[in-house]
């Protein structure tokens, strides 16, 4: 799991999703790649409960690459925190985050992510 120091301001707790976010996702990208940022929701709102990030290491198979603390994190504070680390994800025509519903009945959902263009 991607941690760094405890620091319980929210600036701090948000530099250090920030942080996380970069070495994990960025870490397993690899030239012109894809990372899939899977989610599962903690409750019925958008609170976390986990993050992986998972590479496509063929056309059929997925390699988990690492976990991300998530903890008190909501999906549109990680949707910010992927931006703010350099990357993009595709949008719907609402211009929201494509999130796919992956399994767990609604709970788990998956972004594609990219770095973003200059």
């Amino acid at each position: 799991m991607t941690t760094l120091p405890d620091d319980d301001t929210a600036a701090g707790r948000w530099t250090r999703l920030v942080t996380a976010v970069s070495a994990l996702v960025g870490g397993a990208m690899l030239p012109g790649g894809v990372v899939a940022v899977r989610v599962t929701l903690a409750d019925t709102r958008s609170t976390l409960a986990s993050c992986e990030a998972w590479v496509a290491t063929s056309a059929r198979t997925w390699m988990r690459r690492g976990e991300i603390d998530v903890d008190g994190v909501s999906m549109p504070d990680l949707e910010r925190a992927l931006v703010a680390a350099g990357f993009a994800f595709p949008l719907t025509e609402e211009s929201r985050p494509r999130w796919r519903v992956d399994r767990n009945n609604g709970t788990t959902y998956t972004l594609d992510v990219t770095r973003a263009r200059a």
